[in-house]
Formats: structure tokens, C-alpha cells, sequence
């Protein structure tokens, strides 16, 4: 899980910390790219990464942009991965699209798994050779359709 694995302990066990360390990367420049061997990335996503105009706008939409008012609700966000949400996967009724990449290392493919064997409704996309990041590339576009053609007024039970 490689920088993943860290950025939930720290969550967990030193949320100051981590707080803290958001709080500097929001305001940094990217100005290059962290050696393959650190981030735990597929070389799918690593690939991503090197390109440095792109990485930018990424830290732009996601770290940079979690933390435009303070770290704390992205570190709180991540400190409940650890939490009971009080209720089974089984008891999710609305369909659940899930985009899941072969090459994910980010996220194991058991979480997968699991959505897809205990979620009534769950509506699985696996993608070969696509990694953590490339799916945000490669499958955005198909997750913007599939949301438009939905009703969002429509109520399940």
C-alpha cells in the first residue's frame, strides 16, 4: 500500500501529526516525483505520476483541494476507516457501482470481494491492467455517465 499504509497509521495513531504534514503538502509545489520504490503504486499509476503537469493537477483535486480549510476532516475521514459503521455491507440496498483495477495496490482486491459477494445490488467493475489512479483516468468518464443516466430523485427500499 506503500504511502497509503502510512497515511492511515498516522491517521490512527498520530493524527497531530499527520495533520500537520497535510497542512504543509497543501501549500507545496510539485516540482518532481517521488522514486517508484516509495509510493507502492503499480507501474500503471506510477506512470501517471511522472508526468508532472498531471500530478499537479491531481494534488490540485485531491490532497490540495481536501485540505483547502484545514486538515482535519481528511484525517478525521481516515481515522473512521477504523471505526464499526454500524450496519453490514448486506444491508445496502441501492445499487453500488464499484471500479476496481487488476493492478490496485492501493486497495486490496478483497475489499472488492467483499462489495461484491455481501452488497445486494453491487454492479462490479473489475479492469484489467488498470491500477488506483489509472481507474480515476480510465473510469471517469464511464462513472460520469452511469450517474447522469440515473435518477438521483429515485428512492430504493
Amino acid at each position: 500500500m506503500g504511502f497509503n499504509k502510512w497515511y492511515f497509521r498516522l491517521a490512527k495513531y498520530t493524527p497531530w501529526l499527520l495533520r500537520a504534514l497535510m497542512n504543509i503538502l497543501k501549500n507545496k509545489e510539485i516540482t518532481g516525483f517521488v522514486p517508484q520504490k516509495f509510493t507502492g503504486l503499480a507501474y500503471v499509476d506510477y506512470a501517471l505520476l511522472k508526468d508532472i503537469p498531471r500530478l499537479r493537477v491531481v494534488a490540485k483535486t485531491t490532497v490540495k483541494e481536501a485540505c483547502r480549510n484545514g486538515s482535519k476532516g481528511p484525517v478525521y475521514e481516515a481515522q473512521s476507516y477504523y471505526n464499526d459503521f454500524g450496519f453490514s455491507l448486506s444491508a445496502i440496498r441501492q445499487p453500488v457501482h464499484y471500479w476496481w483495477g487488476t493492478l490496485d495496490m492501493s486497495v486490496d482486491r478483497v475489499h472488492a470481494e467483499a462489495v461484491e459477494r455481501e452488497v445486494p445490488n453491487a454492479i462490479m467493475h473489475f479492469r484489467q491492467n488498470e491500477g488506483h489512479l489509472s481507474m480515476y483516468i480510465k473510469g471517469f468518464e464511464e462513472a460520469m455517465k452511469i450517474i447522469k443516466t440515473n435518477d438521483a430523485t429515485q428512492s430504493f427500499n
